[in-house]
């Protein structure tokens, strides 16, 4: 800070100071039992990662009856595959593959294991900035349901014509459930429909159609 000048707006610079935990840097077959921290690309923290680089590794909760989550707020991955699996291996369920600047954002494991297994291979002929992700992990709820998907059959439907809302739902809780899908429009519900029981991961779609009674109704 500077002090005793007649303009202040420029007496002062800042500077963001970031405390990275115990950073885990990617190794091929070298897993990680951790809740916190940061899990980098195997170029580590301040490097690029290395060409022509593939390698396989499993991060595990440390803390007992909690599952891990991961949270990339770094991902710059030019030409090079990336995978993220549900469980202990690379034979476990499929959460996503990321390419480029497709960030994952928030991962959570949900299957039995609690862990996330990655999987990554660089090109032979660039190399890149990689990711950063913060290690966490959290107790999973029983009961606990997310939307994946909403869509309509047309865009733009005319009065009194008919229509279908599809509406797409996660169960990532722990335990099977079933439940109540309620849709409006400008908020008056038109409807309600069950799922049906929903196993833990899986995915369950309902439908409904209906048509807008008014000009300019909002669905």
């Amino acid at each position: 800070n500077l002090i005793g000048d007649q303009y202040t707006d420029n007496d002062a610079i800042t500077t963001q100071v970031v405390n990275y935990g115990t950073v885990y840097v990617m190794e091929d077959g070298v897993d990680i039992t951790a809740c916190s921290g940061t899990f980098v690309d195997p170029g580590g923290l301040y490097a690029n990662y290395p060409q022509g680089w593939e390698g396989e590794m499993t991060i595990y909760s440390d803390t007992p009856g909690e599952k891990v989550r991961l949270n990339f707020v770094m991902f710059e991955n030019s030409w090079s595959d990336f995978w993220l699996y549900d469980g202990e291996d690379s034979d476990a369920p499929l959460i996503g593959y990321y390419e480029n600047l497709d960030n994952p954002g928030v991962v959570s494991a949900l299957g039995p294991s609690g862990a996330i297994t990655v999987k990554f291979i660089s090109p032979t002929w660039t190399d890149g900035p990689g990711w950063e992700a913060v290690i966490s992990c959290y107790d999973q709820p029983d009961d606990d349901f997310m939307f994946t998907e909403f869509t309509r059959s047309l865009y733009g439907p005319y009065q009194d014509e008919l229509f279908t809302l599809s509406a797409t739902v996660r169960n990532v809780g722990e335990l099977a459930y079933d439940k109540d899908v309620t849709f409006t429009i400008d908020g008056t519900v038109i409807g309600t429909v069950n799922t049906g029981t929903v196993q833990p991961t899986e995915y369950a779609t309902v439908e409904l159609s209906t048509s807008v009674a008014y000009f300019g109704d909002v669905v």
